[in-house]
């Protein structure tokens, strides 16, 4: 009887969930395995916040293209923090180039209000915001606009598309209304 009783309470303990009983629960002990070679290590990248709010106008140079070619001008934006609606203008010289089509970048989401307009004089005038009850452009790296123009005489050297660096037409402000300060860059591609 003592045997029994004995098999009987064994088979209870082995076949129990915390002793691995029925699959669940069953937590195996590490055992020591070696590491691969840091150089053969892949951890998953998230991609960083940065630092600091930017603005980065990219374009290629002009004096490799040849007239009559078209060429797009990116604006990106580097945010480490959510920025809620921002506005802008592009300065170009119709002498030079023609803008031919403007578009959102894929940071600003197809939901939101983007508005750009291509008949001005001069300037490319562009502003967006999310509609009532959503988020802003979240934290992070992306382009917000593209747009293409058509090179119409060979520039002089120096040439370049610009934004508008004036408080009251360059700005982004947060969820609150409040304007969120940012650096300004410019990229020449030699490509």
């Amino acid at each position: 009887m003592r045997k029994i009783i004995y098999i009987l309470v064994l088979g209870a303990i082995l076949f129990s969930p915390a002793c691995g009983g029925g699959g669940r629960g069953f937590i195996p002990r590490p055992t020591h395995q070696p590491e691969p070679p840091s150089s053969q290590q892949q951890l998953p990248t998230e991609p960083s916040i940065p630092s600091r709010n930017c603005l980065t106008a990219r374009m290629p140079a002009l004096s490799r293209l040849e007239v009559g070619s078209e060429f797009e001008f990116v604006l990106k934006g580097e945010f480490r923090e959510e920025v809620f609606q921002g506005s802008g203008r592009i300065l170009y010289d119709r002498e030079f180039v023609e803008p031919v089509r403007v578009s959102r970048g894929e940071m600003i989401p197809g939901d939101a209000v983007f508005m750009a307009k291509l008949d001005a004089d001069g300037f490319v005038p562009f502003a967006f915001t999310p509609l009532p009850g959503n988020c802003g452009l979240p934290a992070g790296r992306g382009e917000l606009l593209k747009v293409r123009f058509r090179l119409l005489n060979a520039p002089p050297p120096s040439f370049r598309i610009r934004l508008l660096n004036t408080p009251e037409y360059l700005q982004l402000r947060s969820h609150s209304g409040g304007r969120v300060s940012f650096d300004l860059a410019m990229e020449v591609l030699s490509e």
